[in-house]
């Protein structure tokens, strides 16, 4: 396959292709082709962008409907009756069902914009400037993304800072015996630990970049209570 347009006029900020380097045509569902019609299962899913697979027709035939519509695809943050229609099903499907009572924010169209927005959030609301992050994690690569990041390597290659950022273990890390959450319990709890409360704390429920790393339900249900109690 010819990736000489690749190597000779994109910029080497680029990750997936340098270690894959595979030119694909096609998708649909789970699976994508190549030129030459190996076909491949999609593990990436677009880093969770495609949790419905490629190509789902039941996504892509209203889409399909809404762009030859003459509809607004570009309105920053002014009203629209699309964006109406989201939220008001969005609340009814989502919101209601679970009886909260939140706000809807709409950032930029990658989770490093989502990412970006609440820690900025949580950081006006609480009055507090450090944030817990974990052991492995990933989630971005815009600046306060990757300060939040697990990866040395990453965050040097973006210059990113490291203040403000409480380090602790993820779920079952670096051991199971070894009870990550109740750390961040004590550590919190104890005036002498030298750690900060944090403005928020941020985490995966998977993680897939220093592995395949999933949390239990308990531990979450215990961080979740330790974001409440401090």
């Amino acid at each position: 396959m010819n990736t000489d347009a690749f190597t000779a006029h994109e910029s080497n900020v680029r990750r997936y292709g340098r270690s894959f380097p595979t030119v694909f045509t096609k998708a649909l569902g789970a699976t994508i082709w190549d030129e030459t019609g190996n076909p491949y299962i999609d593990f990436l899913v677009g880093s969770g962008a495609l949790n419905y697979g490629h190509n789902n027709p039941n996504i892509i035939a209203p889409a399909i409907e809404y762009l030859v519509g003459e509809n607004i695809l570009l309105s920053l943050d002014m009203y629209t009756a699309a964006k109406r229609e989201f939220i008001e099903v969005f609340v009814e499907s989502i919101l209601k069902p679970r009886d909260l009572s939140y706000k809807i924010q709409f950032p930029g169209p990658t989770g490093t914009n989502a990412n970006e927005a609440a820690l900025a959030l949580a950081r006006k609301y609480t009055g507090r400037s450090s944030v817990m992050a974990f052991t492995n994690a990933f989630h971005g690569m815009s600046l306060g993304s990757l300060a939040v990041s697990g990866s040395a390597s990453t965050r040097e290659l973006g210059g990113v800072a490291r203040h403000d950022v409480i380090r602790v273990p993820y779920d079952s890390y670096p051991n199971q015996i070894f009870d990550t959450a109740s750390y961040i319990d004590c550590v919190l709890g104890d005036p002498g630990s030298g750690i900060e409360k944090p403005a928020a704390i941020i985490l995966e429920t998977i993680q897939a970049e220093g592995g395949m790393n999933a949390a239990s339900a308990a531990w979450l249900i215990e961080i979740q209570r330790s974001t409440a109690w401090f």
